[in-house]
């Protein structure tokens, strides 16, 4: 069976695909037929819509955000707003779910924001978002030194992440374990896959397009359980919390089925970006050896083009010498004298009427 039935959705960057795709197979898992409304809080994509609407689900998207959306959809009700002033009453939903926020706000806002969610949430919230971990910043930094270096400019989300901090796991489980409620936590987006896949993108978009780029993408998101996206160290994780406990161990077999941990694939995608990037990589250089053997002949044709000048001003030089002559003078009024001479025996020659 299709990862999704919109084969548009694989086109989408791995770092996002997995994030849209994890928190919509969640809430298709826990609600399957049962109508759902979704509040998205920092929904500012389009992508979540799409990847809801992939599932079958039967669903209302709410979206609370303080920026303006980047996208305009009809069925989407969006409210530009501070979450934290808004009425928990009217704003409240059955699932409440949030992927960009908790490493784009301040440290003293990440745990309150989590009860807030949890608070407008009647049933199910959702957390998704990069973990505080030493190779996860190394890894970070790895991409935006990459492009500081090719634009001149820091990666715009990372530098948030970085100014911001992103959240301790350890914190936000004792914070829900607090409340007594039921929890899921899933490891998505390997680190190893985040860094590899964001670093192809990266060269594709900001530094030389890679021909096959979207191939890769759409081969990892076409086989993101079995390229090892749930395996091994996460570059993101989803937390799942439930207010009812029943609800909560219906849902878990299934949650458990779509996020089991396979790396079969892992390598075969990981051979194929290592391939797409060394084969651009011997592009460049075959360019660049081009570029040098190209410098080299106008440098041989501009060395030629110099010795023209020069000869052209010495042949110039000599003919002013010339011109300045007493005997060029002579010839230039015997020329003249000539001439008139010509003229006379001409009119000479001609037969009288």
């Amino acid at each position: 069976m299709p990862i999704v039935k919109d084969k548009s959705l694989l086109s989408c960057w791995p770092d996002g695909f997995s994030r849209y795709y994890s928190v919509s197979q969640v809430i298709k898992a826990v609600f399957d037929k049962k109508p759902v409304d979704i509040l998205d809080v920092g929904g500012d994509s389009k992508w979540m819509y799409l990847f809801l609407k992939d599932t079958g689900l039967n669903f209302n998207l709410r979206i609370v955000d303080t920026r303006a959306p980047d996208f305009v959809n009809p069925k989407v009700e969006y409210t530009k707003a501070d979450f934290f002033k808004l009425d928990s009453e009217k704003f409240s939903a059955e699932a409440v779910i949030n992927t960009d926020v908790l490493e784009h706000i301040p440290a003293e806002l990440k745990l309150p924001f989590i009860d807030h969610c949890i608070r407008f949430s009647k049933s199910l919230t959702i957390f998704s978002a990069p973990q505080e971990d030493e190779d996860v910043s190394l890894s970070e930094r790895t991409i935006n030194s990459l492009t500081e270096a090719a634009t001149g400019k820091q990666q715009r989300w990372l530098k948030e992440h970085f100014k911001f901090g992103k959240p301790d796991f350890q914190i936000i489980e004792k914070a829900i374990e607090k409340e007594g409620l039921p929890y899921i936590v899933l490891n998505t987006n390997s680190l190893e896959n985040w860094l590899l896949s964001f670093a192809a993108n990266f060269i594709n978009q900001s530094v030389s397009p890679i021909p096959n780029m979207d191939e890769l993408n759409r081969y990892y998101n076409a086989n993101i359980g079995a390229v090892g996206d749930f395996a091994g160290k996460p570059y993101r994780k989803l937390f799942i919390v439930f207010k009812d406990p029943e609800l909560y161990k219906r849902a878990l077999p299934k949650i458990q089925s779509i996020f089991k941990p396979d790396s079969s694939k892992q390598f075969a995608f990981t051979n194929l970006v290592i391939k797409a990037m060394a084969e651009k990589a011997l592009e460049l250089k075959h360019q660049e050896q081009r570029v040098k053997e190209l410098s080299l002949d106008l440098d041989k044709a501009s060395e030629t083009i110099r010795g023209y000048e020069s000869r052209v001003e010495e042949l110039s030089g000599e003919l002013q010498d010339i011109r300045a002559k007493r005997w060029f003078r002579y010839i230039n009024k015997l020329d003249s004298l000539l001439h008139r001479v010509r003229r006379i025996a001409n009119r000479i020659a001609k037969p009288r009427q």
